[in-house]
């Protein structure tokens, strides 16, 4: 059982083949080049992000291997006595009871402790009830 194939069969079939290829390796160049500008930016990221100017150190790095006492440099970070103290944020407070939904019940759980678990391995103190 042979399958005939003409001759002009077979060239148009290998003319689309071609043309398939060359518009697969021009799909194929596109995403190379998108490939190699994101691993570009990723390294240009990187390098902003733990680059060496986030590890400044207050010592001569190089002066570390040698011999001696290292060297400040000259253009060092400098604190003065008047510096402002780093900012801190105000603490959030009720928020929990916001998002709540409203009409939840209460429910008072209380746990009593015998006499003997009553006293504070740490201090050797009493402890006492907490109440709200």
């Amino acid at each position: 059982m042979e399958i005939a194939v003409s001759y002009e069969e077979l060239k148009s079939e290998n003319t689309a083949l071609r043309s398939e290829v060359s518009v697969l390796r021009a799909e194929n160049a596109e995403i190379n080049a998108k490939l190699n500008w994101l691993i570009e930016q990723l390294s240009s990221n990187n390098r902003k992000l733990y680059g060496s100017s986030s590890e400044k150190s207050a010592y001569d790095q190089i002066g570390l291997f040698s011999e001696g006492v290292p060297v400040l440099p000259a253009s060092g970070p400098e604190e003065s006595a008047d510096a402002a103290p780093p900012r801190q944020r105000p603490k959030k407070q009720g928020e929990m009871g916001s998002r709540l939904p409203a009409g939840l019940p209460i429910v008072k759980i209380e746990c009593v402790l015998p006499d003997e678990e009553r006293v504070c391995r740490e201090h050797n103190v009493p402890m006492r009830p907490i109440v709200d």
